[in-house]
């Protein structure tokens, strides 16, 4: 049997990993005001896969209609979180320029607009995978999980929802819904211009970033992972990080950040195995959830924890208060 794990392969699990990691330091470390957060309760775990079922179903049907329109959201979107994660940044040191704007300002907006122009001008694959990593990183960093039960619920219906639109979706549609929209390919909006202008220039069709993608050596294939199977478990990512510096103020050692990336590069590397063994996509987030939420439970478990790790509301200061009282000393 052929060694499923290239470089193409590890190259793809150690951006995903390093954008997780990066994503869940910056959203605790840099935490935005309560105001601009957005608190992901139990209503809105359970509408996650409705509103993502409506949307690939839209993209499915109507793809081609609103293709431009949907480029220029993506455009907006991913220039605008690009620049949120690159503005605090010092690559030189930040002076002041006009009112409150600063160097640092100016070049994460430069940086944003070279990815950008690299994605329509060339799709080049780098761009669109800095785009999409930087869009991971942005949400990641604005929306919170307020307890452990949420997070469980959120993965319940995602996995159902990842098992049914990869491998049941087929029966019902021409095809798999997941994986025609994954490979979507749309017009370039310039090129349109351009032609409408009878301006001479070819420009390609552009690859969506909303996905990792890492091509092999000799470019006859490409590793791929959507930003979906890095943005669901980074949420549980996220919020073991929170989780065990609130133990941590109440006097408990328990490693649950770096237990669920363990787990989360284990459940991607026997996602990429069961690819490549079956030679069929796979939905990643049947392999990869398990193996974020396991190793937390465990350590939970093995710390006298595990009522805390499951019921703390951290949303909830009374709550958190409360669940502190049952720690051990």
């Amino acid at each position: 049997m052929e060694w499923p794990f290239d470089i193409s392969a590890l190259v793809l699990v150690c951006a995903a990993t390093f954008t997780i990691a990066y994503g869940a330091i910056r959203a605790v470390r840099s935490s935005p005001h309560a105001d601009q957060e957005f608190q992901l309760g139990a209503r809105e775990a359970l509408l996650f896969p409705v509103a993502g079922s409506a949307m690939l179903l839209l993209l499915f049907y109507y793809f081609k209609s609103i293709q431009s329109i949907y480029i220029l959201m993506c455009v907006v979107t991913t220039s605008t979180c690009s620049f949120l994660c690159f503005q605090p940044i010092n690559f030189i040191r930040p002076r002041p320029l006009v009112g409150s704007c600063t160097t640092s300002d100016l070049s994460a907006a430069i940086i944003s607009a070279a990815l950008i122009a690299l994605w329509i001008l060339y799709n080049n694959w780098v761009a669109i995978d800095i785009l999409g990593a930087t869009s991971c990183i942005a949400m990641l960093s604005f929306i919170r999980v307020s307890s452990t039960k949420v997070v469980l619920v959120l993965f319940a219906g995602l996995l159902v929802y990842d098992i049914f639109w990869v491998f049941y979706s087929d029966r019902f549609f021409r095809s798999s819904v997941m994986l025609e929209v994954a490979e979507s390919q749309a017009g370039n909006p310039l090129q349109s211009a351009a032609e409408q202008l009878s301006v001479h220039v070819r420009l390609p069709t552009l690859s969506l970033p909303a996905m990792l993608s890492v091509p092999r050596w000799d470019m006859t294939a490409v590793s791929i992972l959507g930003l979906g199977d890095m943005f669901v478990p980074g949420l549980m990512v996220v919020h073991a990080l929170r989780q065990e510096e609130f133990f941590a103020r109440m006097g408990s050692t328990v490693p649950l950040f770096r237990g669920c990336l363990i787990g989360y590069v284990a459940g991607l590397l026997i996602a990429i195995a069961a690819a490549r063994t079956f030679d069929t996509p796979q939905p990643a987030l049947l392999y990869i959830l398990p193996c974020v939420c396991l190793p937390a439970a465990l350590l939970a478990l093995r710390s006298g924890l595990i009522s805390a790790w499951l019921h703390a509301d951290l949303s909830d200061t009374r709550t958190a208060r409360s669940c502190g009282k049952i720690l051990p000393a």
